[in-house]
């Protein structure tokens, strides 16, 4: 599962006795203010205590994505490595990636841009579940059922993403 993290400290040992194993957790600065600013008002401190509630639920691997522009080496990415290398976490740089115009690029440190070996689905805060993020598809949890929505997004995933015209990533959880 990936999050903000925002709500984990509520809810780690519960995903964790609901068979979760391992957690994704956003994190792009460490700095209070700069995270209020990307998330339109966000509170770092829960983040901190998610990850907190995480190790303590074991949730592990526990992987923060932070997100780059142009490298690992820009300071607020560097303050998050050092982070992480401190609590023990494990680290991705994700390269801002723009829908739209169908711009990706592969995780450092993981995979991806190989749409022929993609596996995922998303499934985000208003309850789509996505086949792909370059793509428009979505289907609504509420609307359809979880079950019908899910097989909807397995069987119409796409066999490579394009652009998403309709979608930002802070609007589907990237």
């Amino acid at each position: 599962m990936t999050t903000n993290g925002i709500l984990l400290a509520k809810y780690a040992s519960k995903l964790k006795d609901a068979g979760l194993h391992r957690v994704n957790i956003s994190l792009d600065t460490l700095s209070p203010e700069k995270y209020r600013q990307i998330t339109r008002g966000g509170d770092i401190n829960k983040v901190f205590d998610g990850i907190k509630a995480a190790q303590k639920a074991n949730l592990s691997p526990i992987k923060i994505n932070c997100v780059v522009f142009k490298n690992k080496d820009e300071k607020d990415a560097r303050d998050v490595a050092r982070f992480c290398e401190d609590q023990d976490l494990q680290i991705r740089f994700i390269h801002q990636m723009n829908l739209e115009t169908g711009e990706f690029s592969i995780v450092d440190g993981g995979e991806g841009g190989n749409c022929s070996q993609c596996n995922r689905l998303r499934l985000t805060a208003n309850g789509d579940i996505k086949p792909c993020l370059f793509n428009e598809l979505a289907y609504n949890v509420k609307d359809k059922g979880i079950e019908a929505a899910y097989q909807d997004a397995l069987n119409n995933k796409p066999k490579a993403g394009t652009r998403n015209k309709s979608g930002k990533f802070y609007g589907i959880g990237g």
